[in-house]
C-alpha cells in the first residue's frame, strides 16, 4: 500500500510538472502569436497610410483640402472603397490632388477630403483629382 501511494505521489508530482511545462510552452506560444498579430497591425498600419480604424488626429477631423474644401468627418468613404493605396499609380499621387490635407508639424501622413483615415502623401485611390 505505501508503494502504490508512493507511486501515485511521484506520478502525480510529475504530471503536474509536465503540465506546469506544458503551461509556459502554451504561454510563451500565445506570446509570439500576439508579437504576430501585433507585428501584422503595424505592417497593415504602414501598409495602409495610417490606423487600421480610419480614425485621425483632431488636427485633421475638419481641416480643409489642397482646394479649401472642408473635410466633414461623417460623411468619408472608406479606403477599401475608392481602392486606396500608399503608393502612386502611373505617376499620380495624393500630394498632388485637390482632396489631400497635408501633413501638419510633424507627422509624415496627412489625411483627406473625401476619405477616411490617416493617408500617405505617395497615396494613390480612385478619388484622385489633380490640383489645378
Amino acid at each position: 500500500m505505501d508503494d502504490r501511494r508512493t507511486f501515485l505521489r511521484l506520478i502525480g508530482g510529475g504530471s503536474t510538472a509536465v503540465l506546469a511545462g506544458c503551461l509556459g510552452s502554451d504561454a510563451g506560444q500565445s506570446g509570439d502569436a500576439d508579437a504576430t498579430t501585433a507585428d501584422d497591425d503595424v505592417s497593415t498600419t504602414a501598409r495602409t497610410g495610417g490606423t487600421t480604424n480610419g480614425s485621425v488626429p483632431a488636427r485633421y477631423e475638419t481641416a480643409t483640402g489642397l482646394s479649401d474644401r472642408q473635410r466633414d468627418p461623417s460623411s468619408l468613404t472608406a479606403k477599401d472603397t475608392v481602392a486606396y493605396q500608399s503608393t502612386p499609380k502611373d505617376g499620380q499621387g495624393c500630394s498632388g490632388c485637390q482632396h489631400f490635407i497635408p501633413a501638419k508639424g510633424d507627422d509624415e501622413l496627412g489625411a483627406c477630403v473625401l476619405v477616411e483615415g490617416r493617408i500617405h502623401p505617395d497615396g494613390w485611390c480612385k478619388l484622385f483629382s489633380p490640383t489645378g
